[in-house]
């Protein structure tokens, strides 16, 4: 495979550069621009920490809303765990379905796996993810002062079935020298919570679907 190309020249960025290793090493919260492929050891990494971390709190934040619905939790709550569910399931949107991106400090999944298809279909709510999180949640815009989103909702419970599915098949695609414990005990929990949706149960006090409203309405304690 070839070496990934950085733009711009050593002397022209503040930091060092590492011929050795291809890497622009810059301090103080730059960008580290990577000029070759990951190795099976930085793969590794990539896979049991930084992945496996957003897939396991997009599901632990879904389970706390659907406990903090069920105990009745003050509102505020509601919106931490909807708030997490939708800033990993953003970071979850760029690595499966977003194209390389390493010039620019990006890892995606095809960087972990070049067999994997960045042209994965989106469905109904991941495309919700990809349309509504920037303005909506992660970025403070003149949406939230307007009626935009007014009465919009999220389906927690269903964003993570959708992209369960997607890990579903991306995990089947990995060499098995990258699979560990880690990642073993969530394909697990990845099948025992598609073996446990259901679409048609929309009460929102069990692990399986209900729609939520972010409310940004709420009196501090």
């Amino acid at each position: 495979m070839d070496d990934y190309y950085c733009e711009g020249r050593a002397e022209d960025v503040w930091g060092s550069w590492n011929s050795d290793e291809g890497i622009w090493r810059m301090s103080k919260g730059k960008k580290v621009k990577l000029c070759r492929p990951l190795t099976v050891n930085e793969k590794k990494e990539v896979l049991r920490e930084h992945f496996y971390y957003e897939a396991t709190m997009l599901d632990f934040s879904v389970e706390r809303l659907v406990e903090y619905r069920k105990h009745n939790k003050e509102k505020i709550f509601e919106n931490m765990a909807v708030d997490a569910c939708l800033l990993h399931a953003r970071n979850l949107l760029e690595f499966l379905f977003y194209p390389s991106n390493m010039k620019n400090g990006y890892i995606r999944a095809y960087d972990v796996e070049t067999s994997w298809s960045t042209n994965q279909e989106k469905s109904l709510w991941i495309k919700k993810v990809q349309e509504r999180v920037n303005d909506e949640v992660t970025h403070l815009t003149l949406g939230r002062i307007s009626s935009r989103f007014s009465g919009m909702d999220w389906d927690c419970c269903a964003i993570r079935k959708e992209f369960f599915d997607v890990m579903v098949e991306f995990l089947s695609q990995l060499s098995e020298k990258y699979m560990d414990k880690k990642l073993g005990s969530l394909r697990k929990r990845i099948s025992d919570v598609l073996g446990s949706y259901d679409p048609q149960d929309d009460s929102g006090v069990t692990n399986t679907s209900g729609k939520i409203v972010i409310s940004r309405s709420w009196t501090s304690p």
